[in-house]
């Protein structure tokens, strides 16, 4: 199955290419990459008779998408943190394709052994069998919260970084002791003009994720009347930030944007309030606060515990009201991942308002500055809110919005 598997992609990559470069293109790289291949073949046997002495494996880095290149990538120094082997090792590790973000391409490699020709062995090392055992299966995204609240941070910044990022933020106005937050809303058009021009893929079936910039405004207003700088970031976005407030900052289209500072500042804000989006796992990994608004589906909530989150509600066309949130579970609506799903079933995946988005950004702050009050009704609300997870789906570690819950209580009854 898995050499099938290999064949079918190998193909498919090679039409593309031939379209794209030509015939004598690809012919000439076929024959370097089987000249590879052939010096590469003693090096896996070897690689094998010394496993008695040292495991040496072999994994693929999911640089392609920047949530999964840092989420997943974290997850592989957390679980060998987590599962202390004791047998002599030695990971080695290749991005292939695309990478969408060098800067962090830069950081994974003071961390892991990265380097192309890895790709041949790895290959290789599928196709002979016996290889299960040097191969490196990267751990589930389920497992993120899991590992990310058990051990620290990985990777940091250098000496020169620090003083770069630093000289940005003095740029655009902020004095050393300022704080900011940065404010993400995926869209669809990164994936379209990117990533899918690279793979001739539709990325449709990702349009139920996608939200309105302007909803998070009155959010990054009040953070912004608060004293607090807002960087909206992110890569080829379909609209700007419809404010003209002078702390709110439209970093994403306002021609500053680079890999690096997409790093620096998910990195350094004093939280991240995103609606969806991978560069979301950036924060998480160096352990910043989350505030995920319109989440979904309802199943896939697994962050950290110290951040915050509110559920998309689903309208449903038939019964001409909104679902509950345990429908949404006992049907199995909260695993969709296609839009096509959402359409199949009547259901119209409705976004937070910005009275919501405003009510959990207040909440985050407040908590983070220690003032926050609960209601006395908050704690069974969240109660009621966990209940309706069954244990072999997993509840999430984090809470759900207080004001999201007391605003919506028939929808966990």
């Amino acid at each position: 199955m898995m050499e099938t598997t290999i064949i079918k992609t190998f193909l498919s990559q090679k039409l593309n290419q031939i379209r794209e470069k030509g015939l004598a293109a690809v012919l000439l790289k076929l024959s370097v990459n089987l000249t590879i291949s052939i010096v590469l073949v003693p090096v896996v046997l070897i690689v094998r008779l010394l496993r008695p002495v040292i495991l040496i494996r072999f994994g693929m880095l999911p640089s392609q998408r920047i949530g999964h290149f840092a989420g997943n990538t974290e997850m592989i120094l957390c679980e060998r943190d987590y599962t202390n082997n004791d047998q002599k090792s030695c990971d080695l590790f290749y991005c292939r394709g695309f990478v969408s973000n060098y800067q962090l391409k830069r950081m994974w490699k003071r961390k892991l052994h990265i380097y192309p020709f890895v790709f041949y062995l790895s290959v290789l090392n599928k196709l002979l069998p016996g290889g299960d055992v040097h191969n490196i299966k990267l751990p589930s995204n389920r497992y993120k919260a899991k590992y990310l609240s058990l051990h620290g941070k990985h990777l940091d910044f250098t000496s020169k970084e620090k003083l770069l990022g630093k000289k940005y933020l003095n740029k655009v106005g902020l004095n050393d002791d300022d704080k900011f937050v940065c404010l993400y809303v995926r869209d669809s058009r990164y994936l379209d003009e990117v990533f899918g021009a690279k793979t001739r893929k539709d990325f449709s079936y990702h349009d139920y994720r996608d939200a309105n910039i302007n909803n998070l405004v009155e959010a990054a207003e009040y953070l912004a009347d608060l004293g607090y700088y807002v960087f909206r970031i992110g890569y080829l976005v379909k609209n700007k930030i419809n404010t003209d407030h002078p702390r709110i900052i439209d970093y994403a289209t306002n021609g500053d944007r680079s890999e690096f500072l997409d790093i620096y500042l998910s990195a350094k804000c004093e939280f991240f309030l995103s609606s969806g989006g991978g560069i979301t796992a950036v924060a998480e990994i160096f352990g910043r606060p989350c505030v995920a608004v319109n989440n979904i589906p309802l199943e896939f909530i697994h962050a950290q515990p110290k951040n915050l989150h509110i559920p998309r509600k689903l309208y449903s066309k038939e019964k001409r009201r909104f679902l509950t949130f345990k429908e949404i579970i006992d049907s199995g609506v909260g695993k969709f991942l296609r839009s096509i799903d959402y359409e199949h079933e009547k259901l119209e995946c409705v976004e937070n308002t910005p009275a919501e988005i405003k009510a959990i950004t207040v909440e985050m702050v407040e908590r983070l500055n220690g003032t926050w009050i609960a209601d006395r009704m908050d704690d069974k609300l969240q109660q009621r809110f966990l209940e309706i997870y069954p244990d072999d789906v997993g509840k999430p570690m984090n809470k759900c919005g207080a004001e999201f819950l007391r605003q919506n209580k028939g929808l966990i009854d």
